[in-house]
């Protein structure tokens, strides 16, 4: 018998939606590993100091009339964003945008699929989704219906959307 193991970014550090990756295999003949940010130069921000630049650059466009459009993956990146948002807005009243936060139905889709399989997310969110809860729920996310220019006319608004969606859909 030969074992292989094979997979995509290891993820070592926290995260809001999913537990570190447990690395304990009985055994390992071969290790295949895909990693984006694996060089010796491939330092990233301090995540907290990240979350901070991105909340405040986001409160300040909304709060001078602007309009932001966050280009993410549907899987993934889109659900761990929304929980820092809503994370910050919960925390503290001066994240509280007073705007709508659109999410585009690809991200939609793939928040369902997190609802409908809690057990492979962070316990927090785990017992959240469970207690009816889920924080891709939330009240501060709308969906974004009708035409882009519809919702580009609004005023101030934050858009989550898939990348292929932000240039006229996939």
């Amino acid at each position: 018998m030969y074992n292989i193991v094979s997979t995509g970014d290891m993820k070592y550090g926290f995260t809001r939606l999913l537990n570190e990756a447990d690395t304990r295999y009985p055994r390992i003949d071969s290790l295949f590993i895909e990693s984006t940010y694996g060089g010796p130069n491939d330092i990233t921000t301090n995540r907290k100091q990240a979350e901070l630049d991105l909340m405040n650059a986001i409160s300040s466009i909304v709060k001078n009339g602007g309009k932001v459009l966050i280009p993410l993956f549907a899987v993934g990146r889109s659900q761990e964003l929304m929980l820092v948002i809503e994370n910050y807005i919960a925390s503290n009243p001066a994240y509280k945008l007073g705007c709508p936060i659109y999410l585009d139905g690809m991200i939609l889709e793939a928040s369902a699929i997190h609802t409908a399989y809690p057990e492979y997310l962070r316990m927090g969110i785990q017992q959240r989704i469970l207690s009816n809860n889920s924080p891709f729920e939330s009240e501060i996310f709308e969906v974004a219906k009708g035409e882009r220019g519809d919702i580009l006319d609004r005023g101030p608004s934050v858009i989550l959307a898939s990348g292929g969606m932000l240039n006229g859909g996939a």
